[in-house]
């Protein structure tokens, strides 16, 4: 399974990082864009200890306000990208936490 990914700031700021993650053989693996071959990272997902939750709209990261990043707004130079704070996933691996956000619904799903 393949598609973009935002990988989000753990500290509440709006800062996100779209990525192309692949899923394959309990790893996501992440890519600046589907066309490029350079690995950035590897998430390892076998381990016992790694658990995947979908967290509510309106927790850590963004606090009550769940409309603040309504528009999509894309930065050129720094990739930095602005959503809705929907679909957001939370991956524990061992002591770590991961946010990754997808764009809507069906990307989730997927």
């Amino acid at each position: 399974m393949s598609g973009y990914l935002f990988r989000l700031s753990k500290r509440g700021t709006s800062s996100k990082q779209k990525l192309w993650t692949i899923l394959s053989d309990m790893c996501l693996k992440f890519y600046n864009t589907y066309n490029h071959h350079k690995l950035l990272a590897r998430l390892w997902l076998s381990t016992n200890r790694c658990t995947v939750e979908l967290i509510s709209t309106n927790s850590l990261l963004y606090g009550e306000c769940s409309t603040r990043l309504a528009d999509v707004e894309h930065d050129q130079q720094r990739q930095h990208y602005r959503v809705l704070p929907n679909h957001i996933i939370k991956i524990s691996v061992n002591t770590k936490d991961y946010y990754f956000q997808a764009e809507n619904v069906y990307l989730l799903k997927r």
